[in-house]
């Protein structure tokens, strides 16, 4: 790459990280090349596991629940169709596959990052007014409760009632270092857990284009000399 196309790139960069936060941004479609955890590597408590590749570990309360094996029933027409339910304590959320994410009454985790991210998104089922987020961004706390903000509790996806709710939340931010979910209530279900990484910081790129300018010097001084 040449030190031209090296510069535009960087350029769009600092454009993208001087953009502030914004959200929530509700049943959007996941960005692409965004890293997606849908929770199928384990199973059962989240303190100290590692998620999405390593980009992240949970420290806290919260369960990963999987479909059948003794531990969820099928429900709907004829077991045929509908959702997995672990009676009277989860379900899963209404379009989501396989395993995922519950957080009971009382219960609550952080999820650290270990390099900031500029996305972070989920599936969150039953958008309940019991379910609370909060977002550490650029060192400011962010949150969110279910039925605030747009965040409707009770949307229909695919019949009537709460175990049917779900929305595609999403938040867009500088510098996303963690994530907290807490229920204070009976149950906050989430899967398909997505993240995309930061851009470097301004003064980063500016260093880093130094850096490259100065590379670049070296490298035409020495032809200049060995003629």
């Amino acid at each position: 790459m040449s030190l031209i196309r090296t510069t535009a790139a960087a350029a769009a960069l600092l454009t993208l990280a001087a953009t502030a936060h914004a959200g929530p941004m509700l049943n959007q479609p996941i960005p692409a090349g965004a890293t997606v955890e849908d929770f199928s590597s384990f199973h059962g408590a989240i303190n100290g596991k590692s998620v999405l590749g390593g980009l992240g570990t949970f420290t806290g309360t919260g369960t990963v629940y999987r479909e059948g094996s003794g531990e969820s029933t099928l429900q709907g027409a004829n077991n045929t169709v509908g959702y997995w339910l672990v009676s009277g304590l989860s379900a899963q959320p209404f379009s989501g596959t396989g395993n995922w994410l519950n957080f009971g009454n009382g219960q609550s985790a952080v999820l650290d990052f270990a390099t900031p991210m500029a996305y972070i998104g989920f599936l969150w089922g039953s958008v309940d007014s019991h379910n609370f987020i909060e977002i550490v961004d650029a060192g400011q706390v962010v949150s969110f409760r279910g039925g605030n903000g747009g965040l409707a509790n009770g949307q229909v996806a695919g019949g009537s009632g709460d175990r049917f709710a779900e929305q595609y939340f999403a938040y867009s931010g500088q510098s996303i270092t963690s994530l907290k979910f807490r229920s204070a209530g009976t149950a906050f279900e989430l899967d398909r857990l997505t993240t995309v990484n930061a851009v470097p910081e301004p003064g980063s790129l500016m260093l880093v284009l130094a850096g490259l300018g100065a590379v670049g010097f070296v490298a035409r001084r020495r032809k200049t000399i060995g003629g």
